[in-house]
């Protein structure tokens, strides 16, 4: 009886040692996969950090369709810049500035008194445009054709090659209107990640 018994415990702790070692110890190559994953995420983040960094004040975006949608047709925006503007009402008023830039075509919103609301088309839709970087200056034209100045193709590569400089650039642009001049004057002073946004385009 005794032997049984010291039979059954043998059985019993054998069985037991037999369970207890068909549990999985966490493998190596388990921490060594988690420690990649965490170094490829952070290579990640710190690729699109530099990436943001890289294009400066400027945003890559897209414009959207009639439902709100966006389209695959990407623009440049930035920070809005800001100057002064003049008519035969005011002298000095502030002015808020947005450029929409794509491929081909460069585009300026001007906002009056800081406002909501671009200028839009009037009597006259057409602006001499002085563009200078540096000692370069350059004399063009644009129109407005609903809320916006709008350079042709010539005229936007002038301005996207001098925002490629990476210098300042200084805007003074006149309505060409028989009835009521209105000026506009403002710097552009960080043009830095233009062109890596560009490229994006």
């Amino acid at each position: 009886m005794k032997q049984l018994s010291i039979l059954l415990s043998v059985i019993a702790v054998l069985f037991i040692c037999s369970c207890g070692s068909n549990v999985q110890k966490p493998k190596k190559t388990d921490s060594r996969l988690k420690d990649s994953i965490h170094l490829a995420e952070s290579i990640r983040v710190a690729d699109s950090l530099k990436k943001v960094q890289s294009l400066g004040s400027w945003k890559v975006k897209f414009y959207v369709d009639d439902f709100g949608e966006p389209t695959k047709q990407k623009y440049l925006t930035c920070r809005v810049c800001f100057g002064t503007f003049s008519n035969s009402a005011t002298t000095d008023s502030d002015l808020a500035v947005q450029f929409l830039i794509e491929k081909n075509a460069v585009n300026i919103q001007l906002y009056e008194y800081l406002g909501t609301n671009p200028v839009k088309k009037g009597i006259e839709d057409q602006y001499k445009v002085r563009v200078k970087s540096g000692d370069e200056i350059q004399d063009l034209t644009a129109r407005n054709y609903s809320d916006r100045l709008s350079f042709n193709e010539i005229n936007s590569k002038k301005i996207i090659d001098f925002f490629k400089k990476g210098q300042p650039l200084k805007f003074a642009i006149i309505s060409n209107s028989r009835y009521s001049e209105s000026s506009y004057k403002f710097t552009f002073e960080d043009v830095s990640g233009f062109a890596n946004a560009y490229a994006e385009l």
